[in-house]
């Protein structure tokens, strides 16, 4: 059966007062529930539609109103009995808006026996782009426009939103503008340096676990070269017994650390205690304390540790990280982790490995990284670490190499 256009008028309707109920709950889109409602709703405006026909007058609305009933297979593939088992999935509720309105400013002209009226072509369209593709239509003002046509919707298109141009003016205030890096014309530099890096993969790849055994407070740092970021975890004396030997206030703040880095990052872990220390050594060393991290003790539950094992007053369940800059390291990755570390305890001394992954997004994996008063679960791929703990002297970097075994024979 062909329905004509006034016969979709209560569907219109039904749809955009009852769309939530039909999704949602009691029908849930369920077609059956869908028709029995819907039956109900047309008894009030004296519109009767067998159950037979539901499937045809759905395809048909379809048709006009750009697909608004989606369901999960095709209606023409169904039959009656299987299309009132099916369920809806979304109704597109601007599309049957657009519908109504297409529809009542249609017969609003049809109605009018005016001359000076915009003349509107008689027939309704399937779809919003053959409604614009359609020549009949003429072209008005856009304020008294009634119907859209192919000109007038390129002209909202084309028109750029408040949004838009908020976000440019805003971008172009708070968008910093740095110089262009200054690159040598010379053609002859360009090409020792390809020639430098020419088969060196050791330029592409991160270096293996390097650590050298020794006493931190004896060897040489000018031997290590210069390093983009340095942890320092020094044992500090805290007055307790321990299975390992302290390192006093005066042997730390003597350390030559200026012969490790020009510029760059420096993260010093502190006892409760040994705070103020710690900020009087970064400056002594030529840093600038910037920020203070914390590590949050966690036991295997996840739940923050309270063993009574240290602290004078209060269970200490977190250790303090002074983080202090040396130079203008504009080359640092700033902005992208937090100053707080949540994670297990490990083994005696033995710092949470995010702390490595936070200082590698700072400076980069391929940078050169020192850990000093490290222990052998403290090596890793990328750092040089060098202690009293660690076992024997394992180097792949050939310069590191030769001045290593350059100081080991002058010190025989």
């Amino acid at each position: 059966m062909i329905y004509d256009l006034d016969d979709f008028f209560p569907f219109i309707e039904f749809i955009l007062k009852k769309h939530i109920v039909i999704v949602g709950e009691p029908i849930r889109g369920e077609i059956w529930k869908l028709y029995l409602v819907f039956v109900e709703f047309c008894n009030q405006l004296n519109f009767q539609l067998p159950t037979q026909d539901f499937r045809g007058y759905i395809m048909q609305f379809n048709e006009i109103s750009d697909d608004s009933i989606k369901l999960n297979k095709k209606i023409e593939y169904l039959s009656t009995v299987e299309f009132l088992k099916e369920r809806i999935e979304w109704i597109g509720i601007d599309a049957v808006r657009i519908l109504k309105s297409k529809i009542n400013c249609y017969e609003s002209h049809m109605g009018r026996k005016k001359k000076n009226l915009v003349t509107i072509h008689p027939k309704i369209s399937r779809t919003l782009k053959d409604f614009i593709d359609n020549k009949s239509f003429t072209r008005v003002d856009l304020k008294c426009a009634t119907r859209l046509n192919l000109e007038l919707m390129l002209e909202f298109i084309d028109r750029p939103s408040a949004k838009t141009i908020l976000g440019k003016a805003r971008a172009r205030e708070i968008t910093p503008v740095n110089d262009f890096p200054k690159v040598c014309n010379d053609h002859k530099h360009a090409l020792v340096l390809s020639n430098i890096a020419f088969g060196r993969k050791d330029l592409l790849q991160i270096t293996p676990p390097q650590w050298i055994s020794c006493d931190v407070r004896l060897l040489p740092f000018r031997v290590l070269g210069k390093f983009a970021a340095i942890i320092s975890d020094p044992a500090w004396d805290i007055h307790m017994s321990l299975p390992y030997s302290t390192c006093k206030d005066d042997e730390l703040l003597n350390l030559p650390m200026c012969e490790l880095q020009d510029e760059g990052i420096i993260m010093l872990w502190v006892t409760g205690r040994s705070i103020e220390i710690g900020r009087r050594a970064l400056t002594k060393w030529g840093y600038t304390v910037s920020n203070e991290m914390i590590w949050i003790k966690l036991n295997q539950l996840k739940r923050t540790i309270v063993t009574g094992r240290t602290g004078h007053w209060l269970n200490h369940s977190k250790e303090h990280l002074l983080v202090g800059l040396k130079g203008n390291p504009s080359w640092l990755n700033y902005k992208i982790d937090t100053d707080v570390v949540a994670s297990n305890t490990r083994e005696t001394s033995r710092k949470p490995d995010e702390l490595y992954e936070i200082i590698e997004r700072m400076v980069g994996k391929h940078a050169r990284k020192l850990e000093i008063f490290g222990r052998m679960h403290n090596t890793r791929p990328g750092w040089l670490t060098i202690g009293s703990q660690l076992q024997g002297v394992s180097l792949s970097e050939p310069e590191v190499i030769q001045r290593y075994n350059m100081y080991m024979k002058s010190s025989t």
